[in-house]
């Protein structure tokens, strides 16, 4: 009888232990382990995925989009609900043209219920995706990048990546204001793991990005653009790069690379497509830079322009170096030095200067440092302090040898030349808004620093006349228009031997007009061409091509005197003289009746203005859609003509832009109410873009 008592007590005593250990356990994990275990589960039953935001529109200054946004379809997948992990990642492959065994391995992965097969694809695949119907492929909404006019300015715009990031350019550089604030979405399981619905966002709920306004005018643009393509395909050239430049505020207005690429599809072009030569490549300057030596010394009081410069028969020994000029000069005053682009004759002048001087002249025009014009990559360029010049630096600086620019740097300098010796800070974007159109920045001229004087510019400005009309840069002349100019013709260092390459050269030009009241300063670059290599020729044609459509779209009138007969160029390292035809300049109507634009190309139609005196207002690219005044009015002088151009793609898009601006000022209205916070968010953004690096 007393076995069952013992029995029981110690029946009790592990039945009571079992249940500490199990209210012990319990209390481990519902308790001191819950968040854990709770993470878990909804690991289990949940995916988070984070919505993209509209990114911000990037505008020209003229106020047409450079950049748009399309829906676009992605695919995705939950491996858990697919069979045939093998056969459905083949199938995608060969449709969606993905890797199949990386689609495989993304299948295979323990507790994944979603996983990307591709993102932004084309209906054309989505709708053979669709007739696959395989269970556990899904497709999501995203927002796609468009870039409306290709290849144009593509080097200042860059693109973006697969997740809707910048990734060169402006879209880069200013990232962080053009790509919103994303919002996280929940995707809900059953048991099973299936996709259910989606819960706590949508793209709707993502705060849209700032839009962006630039500088670049896209009429400018483009005629930069043409000018600089076909003169690279008459050279040659490896490379080529043009810069437009409103030498009043220092605000680029153009500029333009080859080779160049389409931002949409830009994996199919090699990276060196994708580089902004104008900022991130350095080369010597050659005779272009004897424009600053020229400054130093009309501001120093070294010399004047009517100073007589023996020029030494066109060989001058200096150390173990000798200077040649290819014209055989014997006495040139100072002008003629600049207008004959002789490298003697600014030798001497450089070294008159000396060493000190020269080098606080050029770096008080910008060289030697990044101009920090607010795009990624920029290089400062190569000017060594003094203490590190040879003993023959002081006899090759002065005409661009020894010394590496960027065309940013060159166009910059000259354009102090032009407005009367203020150093300008180049700029590229003019303003930012937010999604509400609230102005978050707005970018306004700088002032470096006043380099030279007006009466330094006013001579300089008259040397380079000369070199245009007379001298080594006639290919620039603009008949009945004052141009002021300088060509250069550097050749290029060897990588391997270290050494000047005998056949590579790079070519340029550098000008301003009208001389007397510059509205637009343009340099232009032609790396390598083949053949003909002189600045004057190559470079020099570009530089005119581009003035002389700029002309009547600015609404420049002529000074009144007309250069008349051929033109000879005197090359400025050829060795010969050439006669050169000119074309005619288009015959100009004062008024008349206005033209049928609708369906023209934008070149075509400013052709067909160039013959009237009338102010061309261009809004957008591609074709003529829309004009006024309507074709048949009648035309005064000086009249606003505007022209609106469309890509025909922009005709599949334009509901999907307007809708968008209607929900945005809905927006605005909306967002007005919220007061406080709405100022806060302002002053919020404004904080951050004063920390950026511009």
């Amino acid at each position: 009888m007393q076995e069952e008592p013992r029995r029981f007590r110690i029946c009790t005593f592990v039945l009571t232990g079992l249940l500490i250990v199990l209210i012990g356990r319990l209390f481990y994990i519902q308790i001191i382990r819950h968040k854990h275990y709770l993470a878990m589960a909804l690991e289990q039953q949940e995916d988070v995925v984070m919505l993209e935001p509209e990114r911000g529109i990037i505008y020209s200054r003229n106020g047409s989009p450079m950049t748009i946004n399309v829906e676009a379809n992605s695919v995705y997948a939950n491996p858990r609900e697919i069979r045939d992990k093998i056969g459905t990642a083949r199938r995608l492959s060969g449709i969606l043209g993905a890797d199949s065994g990386k689609l495989l391995g993304e299948f295979s992965k323990r507790n994944r219920s979603f996983a990307w097969v591709k993102r932004k694809i084309s209906e054309e695949e989505k709708k053979k995706v669709e007739e696959l119907d395989i269970k556990g492929i899904y497709f999501l909404n995203e927002p796609k990048r468009v870039y409306p006019g290709k290849e144009m300015a593509s080097h200042i715009l860059g693109f973006v990546g697969i997740d809707n990031r910048g990734l060169e350019g402006v879209e880069k550089s200013y990232d962080k204001f053009l790509k919103g604030t994303p919002v996280k979405a929940v995707i809900q399981k059953d048991g099973t793991g299936r996709n259910v619905f989606f819960r706590g966002g949508n793209q709707a709920e993502a705060e849209k990005g700032c839009d962006i306004t630039l500088t670049i005018d896209e009429f400018i643009q483009h005629v930069s653009h043409e000018a600089l393509s076909a003169a690279v395909r008459k050279s040659g050239a490896h490379a080529a790069a043009i810069i437009v430049m409103d030498p009043r505020t220092g605000e680029v207005l153009a500029l333009a690379d080859e080779p160049s690429f389409d931002p949409n599809n830009f994996q199919k072009y090699k990276p060196e497509s994708w580089r902004n030569r104008a900022i991130t490549d350095m080369f010597e300057p050659g005779s272009t830079f004897k424009i600053v030596t020229a400054c130093a010394a009309l501001e120093e009081g070294i010399a004047r322009t009517g100073d007589r410069v023996n020029c030494e028969n066109g060989t001058f020994k200096f150390e173990d170096r000798t200077i040649r000029d290819v014209h055989k000069y014997k006495i040139l005053t100072f002008s003629e030095v600049v207008e004959y682009s002789s490298n003697i004759g600014i030798t001497k002048i450089g070294m008159k200067i000396g060493r000190d001087k020269l080098y606080s002249y050029i770096r008080a025009f910008g060289f030697g440092e990044p101009t920090g014009m607010g795009l990624d990559g920029e290089l400062s360029g190569l000017l060594r302090a003094p203490n590190r010049w040879s003993a023959v630096s002081i006899a090759a600086i002065p005409y661009g040898q020894e010394v590496s620019v960027t065309p940013i740097q060159m166009i910059t300098a000259v354009s102090a030349i032009a407005n009367g010796g203020m150093l300008m800070k180049p700029q590229i974007v003019k303003s930012i808004k937010d999604a509400g159109g609230r102005l978050v920045y707005e970018f306004k001229p700088a002032q470096v620093r006043q380099v030279v004087s007006q009466k330094t510019c006013d001579e300089i400005t008259g040397m380079l006349e000369k070199a245009v009309e007379n001298g080594t840069g006639t290919e620039a002349r603009i008949n009945g228009y004052r141009v002021a100019g300088k060509t250069g013709t550097a050749q290029k260092i060897d990588r391997i031997t270290r050494a000047y390459h005998p056949d590579n050269f790079v070519s340029s030009f550098v000008g301003y007009f009208p001389a007397e009241n510059p509205r637009v300063a343009i340099y232009v670059l032609v790396d390598e061409p083949k053949g003909e290599h002189y600045g004057g020729v190559v470079a020099g044609p570009v530089f005119r091509k581009v003035a002389q459509q700029l002309i009547s779209y600015l609404g420049i009138q002529p000074e009144g005197r007309v250069s008349i007969g051929s033109v000879l160029n005197d090359s400025e390292t050829a060795g010969v003289l050439r006669a050169r035809a000119r074309e005619p300049e288009p015959r100009i109507f004062s008024s008349g009746k206005m033209p049928d634009l609708k369906g023209m190309t934008l070149r075509a139609a400013v052709e067909t203005m160039k013959r009237y005196t009338v102010k061309l207002e261009i809004r957008g690219s591609g074709k003529a859609v829309s004009q006024q005044p309507q074709p048949g009015a009648e035309l005064g002088v000086g009249e606003t003509v505007t022209v609106v151009f469309r890509h025909s793609q922009d005709a599949q898009v334009r509901e999907s832009i307007e809708k968008r601006e209607d929900e945005s000022k809905s927006k605005v209205k909306s967002q007005n109410v919220k007061g406080k916070s709405e100022k806060q968010n302002v002053k919020s953004k404004t904080k951050n873009l004063k920390n950026a690096h511009f």
